[in-house]
């Protein structure tokens, strides 16, 4: 049988561990992404933040009638923009990093993802004329 011993530390005992703190979880941080998105000309649907170690996020939204999504990849410290393809699955078709990771920092990176004029446009599923 097993016998119950006291545990002596070296030091003091170690600190229980705590969720880190993200962006996302400020109010005024999820505003700001959504006001940034919406100057965009997004229909913001949704911001979700997940609970984990890299602060990674989402927002949802439409824009000419396209079901698209940005997530900040915390890992690898870029926004990706996503589109809803026909087949149902994400398309990524641009991704950003974020220099300054605060507010201002991503409403910047934002603006430069979302500028319709830099994002590729889909390739035809059609073969060329002829």
């Amino acid at each position: 049988m097993a016998e119950e011993h006291g545990i002596f530390w070296l030091g003091a005992p170690p600190e229980p561990q705590q969720t880190p703190q993200h962006l996302a979880d400020s109010d005024e941080f999820v505003c700001g992404i959504q006001q940034a998105c919406e100057s965009a000309g997004c229909q913001v649907k949704r911001f979700i933040a997940a609970q984990g170690v890299y602060g990674t996020w989402l927002v949802e939204f439409s824009r000419d009638a396209t079901e698209e999504r940005v997530l900040w990849n915390g890992k690898e410290q870029q926004l990706v923009l996503q589109v809803r393809s026909g087949h149902g699955s994400w398309d990524e078709p641009k991704t950003v990093p974020v220099a300054n990771q605060d507010l201002e920092g991503f409403a910047a990176a934002l603006e430069v993802l979302l500028s319709q004029d830099q994002i590729p446009q889909q390739q035809s599923q059609q073969g060329p004329p002829g």
